[in-house]
């Protein structure tokens, strides 16, 4: 059993925050009401979509790998997480922003994801 420093905590709460600025810029950008209802239920959709994206993105992994074979899956994982980064970088609306995070997700869970041998 690994040693538990305070190195390993301050790794793990380091490594954790950075679920806490996924809503952050997307309030700022698109000018939304600090506070409102509003905001929160656009950054809730933002993220959960994100995340259910990766669910799907991760479960499908394998059957892409079966089909594609594991090097051309792994390209097309990359190829869908750049496409949704450029994507979600230049979205000028929020529904079009909602709809690439969840594209974002969809790349970020199979590129998570390997088939094993």
């Amino acid at each position: 059993m690994a040693k538990l420093t305070s190195l390993n905590i301050a790794s793990v709460f380091f490594a954790a925050s950075g679920g806490f600025t996924y809503g952050f810029g997307f309030g700022v950008y698109f000018d939304l009401v600090k506070g409102s209802t509003y905001e929160a239920n656009i950054i809730d959709a933002i993220n959960s979509l994100f995340a259910f994206g990766a669910a799907l993105g991760a479960l499908s992994q394998g059957y892409t790998s079966d089909w594609l074979g594991r090097r051309r899956a792994i390209f097309l994982a990359a190829i869908i997480c750049i496409v949704g980064g450029a994507l979600t970088a230049g979205s000028a609306a929020i529904p079009m922003l909602i709809i690439v995070r969840f594209v974002q997700g969809i790349g970020l869970g199979q590129c998570s994801m390997r088939r094993a041998r």
